[in-house]
């Protein structure tokens, strides 16, 4: 019985040593930074449209008070 958990345990630390080379791979690290720049991809695009909104808003605003100062000095 001995040599069956001596070789279950063998077994078991080179299916660990497999997994930790697995995770450490080139793939599975160009996944990994992937994952993240789609992720702060994603992120920028959400603060581009935020911030565009912001700006459509204020140009908007702008163009009031211009034209109400103009109307001002016309008067």
């Amino acid at each position: 019985m001995s040599r069956l958990i001596n070789a279950a345990q063998r077994l078991k630390a080179a299916t660990d040593a497999l997994e930790q080379a697995a995770a450490k791979s080139p793939v599975a690290t160009a996944q990994a930074e992937d994952r993240e720049l789609r992720a702060a991809l994603d992120a920028a695009r959400r603060e581009n449209q935020t911030l565009s909104e912001a700006a459509e808003d204020v140009s908007g605003r702008l163009d009031k008070a211009i034209r109400r100062i103009q109307t001002m000095l016309e008067s």
